[in-house]
């Protein structure tokens, strides 16, 4: 009989964390639809951000400890690194054309108003899971900050960045560079290799981006797939 009871605890527990980011990924898609015309973005991403945790996965580097729970936890979470775009008007979410640095300091506050929603949640839900939504967070708080230190909202650098975010920063860079917006055109597979390369060890961690760069025919079945 315990057991019997342990085990329904255990699949409700589950069950609610798949409502839960199933509610949390379906809202971020509505945000991300606000921001790119098709819509894709956040499907190429997540299928980016999964091949580099899975990368990483298998080479079992020292300083990069993940496993396969953390990889899970990257494709669950990774479509809502930009969910705090829900707090930015649309006057400036929507604008054709480059934002003035008022508007840019406007946008630059959505990582922390995406981090302090899985915060408050995270505190609301902190005796059924302390963990949960962790990850969701990290990516989200963090997917702006660059290896430099330069970036934004907290100016952390290197390893002070959680590699979560890091990861989700390379595969969301490269596909702002090789998708078309609003404001540019998109690069061609190879020049936008390219100019993510030369933003190894500046804007993006140099590790994360070398692996990056030996999945290109994944890579490239991944953008034809939903162009």
């Amino acid at each position: 009989k315990i057991v019997y009871e342990i085990k329904g605890l255990l699949n409700r527990s589950y069950f609610t964390k798949i409502v839960f980011n199933r509610l949390t990924n379906g809202f971020s898609e509505l945000v991300d639809k606000k921001d790119n015309e098709t819509g894709t973005h956040i499907l190429r991403m997540v299928r980016y951000s999964t091949l580099l945790a899975k990368t990483l996965l298998k080479r079992n580097l020292a300083d990069y400890p993940i496993n396969e729970r953390m990889v899970l936890e990257i494709e669950r979470s990774a479509a809502v690194h930009d969910i705090g775009k829900v707090g930015i008007p649309d006057a400036i979410l929507k604008k054709p054309g480059k934002l003035t640095e008022d508007e840019w300091e406007i946008m630059r506050t959505h990582p922390q108003i995406g981090g302090d929603i899985f915060m408050s949640i995270r505190d609301g839900l902190r005796y059924f899971d302390p963990e949960l939504y962790k990850v969701s967070e990290e990516i989200t708080r963090y997917h702006h900050e660059k290896w430099n230190g330069k970036g934004y909202p907290y100016g952390l650098k290197g390893n002070e960045i959680p590699m979560v975010a890091r990861i989700v920063t390379v595969a969301d860079v490269f596909d702002a560079i090789s998708s078309k917006r609003v404001y540019k055109e998109a690069f061609d597979l190879e020049a936008a290799f390219d100019l993510l390369r030369s933003m190894r060890g500046e804007t993006l961690d140099p590790v994360l981006v070398d692996l990056f760069m030996e999945c290109k025919a994944e890579i490239a079945a991944i953008q034809a797939e939903y162009q």
